[in-house]
């Protein structure tokens, strides 16, 4: 006959993770999936150099504070933070692990989760911070700049010689909008 629970009290959804069995530490320790419920404490940085480099089959392992290492079938190797907003959860990438290390990973999520506890959206942050880069990249670039490397792009695709603009070009001399 199953047990029946206090009133009152909810049981936690358990959720999966890969962990190292038991009180294992060192070059012996397997890895393995551990179940965990909502009432353990919060762990951070609970992965080690060693572990990362160990980590090869396909999945998530995760550091604490919402960062995780993605481990893909192909075998890559890649960084994400893990966050919920408005109720719906979102993974953000910070790079591969070839490019970026643990140190840096766990930098890189601390800055995301100072810009939640400011209420900005990390993904926002970075969108708005590479359209900002881009406009001041746009606006680097003169006309002339830019229609001589249209040219220069499609020269190549024009069929016909007369198409192609033959010596000078006659834009400097045209008056502009």
């Amino acid at each position: 006959m199953p047990r029946k629970r206090a009133a009152g009290r909810r049981r936690m959804p358990l959720t999966t993770i890969k962990a190292p069995l038991g009180n294992q530490s060192g070059p012996d320790a397997r890895m393995g999936e551990v179940r965990s419920g909502g009432d353990m404490a919060l762990q951070v940085n609970k992965l080690s150099a060693l572990s990362i480099t160990r980590a090869r089959a396909p999945g998530y392992y995760f550091d604490g504070a919402g960062l995780v290492l993605q481990v893909s079938r192909s075998g890559s190797r890649s960084w994400l933070f893990r966050y919920v907003v408005a109720g719906k959860r979102h993974e953000m990438g910070l790079g591969s692990l070839q490019t970026v290390d643990l140190a840096s990973a766990r930098k890189r999520a601390r800055e995301c989760r100072a810009a939640l506890l400011d209420g900005q959206h990390p993904l926002e942050v970075r969108r708005s911070a590479r359209t900002a880069h881009a406009l001041t990249r746009a606006k680097l670039m003169t006309f002339d700049q830019c229609a001589a490397a249209y040219v220069q792009a499609h020269r190549g695709s024009w069929k016909n010689a007369k198409h192609a603009p033959n010596g000078r070009p006659r834009w400097p001399t045209m008056p502009l909008p």
